[in-house]
């Protein structure tokens, strides 16, 4: 594993595209003298967004969640689609649509992400879905596929258990944990069992027990709601991103606030920032003014805290940063020019970035892919 210091360099080591026959596959080759050719890095931003509701575009990029066993990264987006099926009646419709997809994460050499290329057979057009997997859980374990579903004319989000291999769908059929009240903006999960997500509009974080038997949405119980708005310490303002630590801890990046703030599974503030002298329960992002928009967030094994922004209103590549801060909240390493809206660090510190560049298929226009590797 690449130690990470404030000389640290990632360098963009490849990125997923379309081969010629339609199937995806890494972009990176060997040259004649068997030099490794990595695909240019991406330069779209989110200035290249179009949320036109009758022509080809992408309009929203949602989530990205990786399984290190699974072999996988899965992700939701907004894009138009033509005469696209609705999730909810199955009816054909054409505009903006939510669609999810898994890829696999293996080398062209051992199958290639469309070896476990998984994509949802229908779209949802109000309300989007989200996908969280345990990065080190088993394929069978705590990875659900979350979508809104009416329930006593409310809309709710009832949260479904998938297992990471050919036979993963992600429907609205099979038996559920539970539901998210709320719209989730962002979900991961924690290592002990639960979903946690938080709902941007509203400043709220919902939990919810995954240990319990699966059954019918009408029999099953919804989240806990365990933490607020506002701005105080314990509270949450525009919250835009969650990520888990290994231990435990719930890591909430918030652009209301501008500050990453901690919290355990029952919503308790965690004291685990700054000096022994002086702990709180969050840090500020650090060396920009509040302009700036936060877009995600996450927190590999050791605790390493990577914080994605741009600033500038993100016109150009060299206005998106990553930055890394240490386990205590101080600025480490900080990354220009990776262009993305969302990103996923695995346990090798590389990055896995859902980018602003597309991808063009019959269906629709999605996000790609893309991996940033640490340079010693």
């Amino acid at each position: 594993m690449v130690n990470i210091t404030d000389k640290t360099e990632y360098f963009h080591k490849d990125r997923i595209g379309l081969d010629k026959n339609g199937h995806h596959v890494w972009l990176g080759y060997a040259d004649t003298n068997n030099d490794y050719v990595a695909p240019s890095a991406p330069e779209k931003t989110v200035s290249s967004l179009n949320c036109s509701s009758t022509e080809s575009g992408l309009c929203s990029i949602n989530d990205i969640t990786l399984s290190i066993k699974g072999h996988s990264a899965a992700y939701t987006w907004q894009s138009f689609s033509d005469n696209t099926a609705s999730c909810s009646d199955s009816k054909e419709s054409s505009g903006q649509r939510y669609f999810t997809e898994n890829i696999s994460l293996l080398n062209n050499k051992a199958g290639g992400p469309q070896s476990l290329l998984i994509e949802s057979g229908c779209s949802y057009i109000e309300y989007r879905p989200a996908v969280a997997y345990s990065l080190t859980g088993e394929i069978d374990g705590y990875n659900v596929f979350v979508y809104p579903e009416q329930m006593e004319g409310t809309t709710v989000y009832p949260v479904k258990k998938v297992k990471i291999d050919k036979t993963m769908l992600f429907d609205k059929e099979g038996p559920v944990s539970g539901y998210l009240n709320l719209p989730p903006t962002d979900t991961a999960i924690h290592p002990s069992g639960y979903l946690v997500s938080i709902n941007r509009d509203m400043g709220k974080m919902e939990v919810l027990d995954l240990k319990n038997d699966p059954g019918i949405l009408a029999d099953s119980e919804g989240a806990n709601f365990v933490s607020g708005k506002g701005d105080r310490e314990g509270l949450l303002e525009n919250p835009v991103s969650v990520a888990i630590s290994q231990s435990g801890d719930i890591y909430v990046l918030e652009q209301g606030n501008f500050r990453v703030s901690a919290f355990d599974i029952n919503g308790s503030v965690r004291q685990i920032f700054g000096d022994e002298e002086e702990l709180k329960n969050y840090f500020d992002i650090s060396g920009l003014d509040t302009s700036a928009v936060l877009l995600d967030i996450d927190v590999e094994s050791t605790g390493l805290i990577y914080v994605l922004h741009y600033v500038n209103g993100g016109k150009t590549k060299d206005d998106y940063f990553v930055q890394i801060y240490s386990k205590d909240g101080k600025l480490i390493n900080t990354n220009n020019g990776i262009a993305a809206a969302k990103m996923a660090v695995d346990h090798f510190r590389n990055i896995f970035t859902l980018n602003y560049e597309t991808i063009v298929t019959d269906i629709t226009e999605k996000p790609s892919v893309s991996m940033w590797i640490p340079l010693p």
